[in-house]
């Protein structure tokens, strides 16, 4: 009935959980026949003969690939497809096909069906249509999630023809590569064309050592424009890697992680895993010293940094970082790294807290026994608006809110908002904290999920969600856009 009443309709989106119930009466994209069998969200009857095309298309369950492929020759207007699922072992033949029969492709991601469990299916005016003057031509965003059972896509040259089609127009790029032995040829040609638009990249090799230094290098040099960068793996970061990031002008956020190997904490020194081996060939390509990072954080333009190592190196790693930390332009500080006794977190803090002024935001992982006065200290942090602790101790015991009372007592004082959370590793204890400054006293303020209240500082322990909780009979619903009027109906 509203589609009758709305000529101007300009967009139609469907999202469905990937439990779909009965289509029956409507009409499928490919018939609804094949479409119950392939559990592909369907559209009424009213639209097929619209001048609406479909442009976003994403699928999170089983659909056989030739089913699949023979729908995307049939959407020539496709700007968006999204397979969240894994069982797509060759979704470099789905990459090959909408690069060739969809013209107006913008984004084309492969990822985990756990991240995006609905199917949505969204119909529009074709570009030249509509009234969007944002629109241009190319894959602008490109994720490819490989998973250990993909063994028949270690040939990536799909990907290696995307990027010599796609190289000047591709703004994102995610590569999570698990433990498969690429060898991303992909990369070294990506590395050699250059991407002059790409504003965010992620690459995840884990323990994959097929990249060279000279290809990170020659990417970032080839994509001047980077505001957000992602590199996990080891064995090929070298001095001249950190070179090439201070020089990028637009880089804000920054994330690395398995960067080295094992580090004696007391001596700071590498541990030498064979003793035949010769150390300077045995390190190579291993991240040595927090020095490095020196050009970067005094170029004054980075202000997140996300730092990934989850062995003794990183805490050994961490103390040497932590002096240019406290020089650099940084707000938001995330470690996934772990702090193992409280004479290292008074060291850290202190290098820290000293000299850093722009420091606000600080996620970190605690290993030790601590005490409420171990979590006081980090209210050296002079600027310190939000805290994120998380106990990784193996025996876990319960905490109160006594926990965070002495850090809050401290940071009360100041003339600004600031909240704290301490939690543990299984997420079955947590308490939060939090207060407006000490120009913010009011006696008026007061909640039913206030449970404690200290001066000007509220404490409380967060009652976890259990397993029964949750509600597995998720609605199906669709959005309608007619012009700026936008109408919602959900279809339980």
């Amino acid at each position: 009935m509203v589609m009758r009443t709305t000529p101007d309709l300009r967009s139609f989106k469907q999202y469905f959980n990937h439990k779909n119930g009965d289509d029956s009466n409507v009409d499928s994209v490919m018939g609804q026949e094949e479409a119950q069998h392939q559990q592909l969200p369907s559209i009424p009857a009213q639209l097929s003969s619209s001048s609406l095309h479909l442009t976003e298309l994403t699928v999170a369950n089983e659909m056989n690939i030739d089913t699949l492929i023979r729908l995307l020759k049939r959407a020539p207007h496709l700007q968006k497809l999204s397979l969240n699922s894994i069982i797509y072992p060759n979704c470099m033949k789905v990459l090959q096909t909408i690069c060739n029969v969809c013209p107006d492709i913008q984004q084309f991601h492969h990822v985990d069906m756990k991240k995006y469990p609905s199917c949505v299916t969204k119909y529009t005016l074709p570009s030249n249509e509509s009234d969007s003057t944002s629109f241009s031509m190319g894959l602008k965003e490109l994720t490819l999630e490989y998973f250990p059972m993909e063994t028949e896509i270690l040939d990536d040259n799909s990907v290696y023809n995307i990027f010599q089609k796609y190289h000047d127009t591709l703004e994102t790029i995610e590569i999570n590569a698990m433990e498969l032995p690429l060898r991303f040829n992909c990369l070294d040609k990506l590395s050699v064309l250059g991407a002059p638009r790409l504003k965010k990249l992620a690459l995840d090799f884990y323990n994959n050592q097929n990249i060279s230094t000279n290809t990170i290098m020659m990417i970032i040099n080839g994509a001047k424009n980077l505001e957000d960068l992602t590199i996990i793996g080891m064995n090929f970061w070298e001095q001249k890697i950190f070179n090439a990031l201070a020089e990028l002008k637009d880089l804000r956020k920054l994330t690395i992680g398995r960067t080295h190997t094992q580090l004696d904490l007391a001596t700071h020194e590498y541990i030498d895993e064979d003793p035949d081996e010769d150390p300077e060939e045995e390190y190579h390509g291993v991240m040595l010293k927090g020095s490095w990072f020196a050009p970067l954080f005094s170029s004054k333009k980075l202000t997140q940094f996300t730092y990934l190592q989850t062995n003794l190196s990183g805490e050994a790693f961490l103390l040497d970082l932590a002096p240019y930390i406290a020089k650099s332009s940084i707000q938001e500080l995330n470690l996934g790294t772990w702090i193992e006794d409280d004479e290292t977190l008074e060291i850290f803090l202190n290098k820290l807290g000293n000299d850093n002024h722009t420091l606000r935001r600080v996620s970190l992982w605690l290993d030790f026994e601590y005490e409420a006065e171990d979590i006081a200290k980090f209210s050296r942090i002079e600027n310190l608006s939000y805290l994120n602790l998380v106990d990784i101790t193996s025996d876990q015991e319960p905490f109160g809110k006594e926990m965070l009372s002495n850090l809050l007592q401290e940071i009360q004082k100041r003339d600004k908002f600031a909240y704290v959370s301490l939690e543990n590793q299984k997420r079955t204890c947590r308490i939060k904290g939090y207060t407006h400054g000490s120009l913010s006293l009011s006696s008026t303020s007061s909640s039913a999920n206030k449970l404690d209240t200290r001066q000007n500082f509220v404490l409380q322990e967060i009652d976890l969600p259990s397993e029964d909780d949750s509600n597995d009979d998720e609605p199906v619903y669709f959005t309608m856009r007619c012009n700026q009027l936008k109408i919602y109906k959900k279809c339980l």
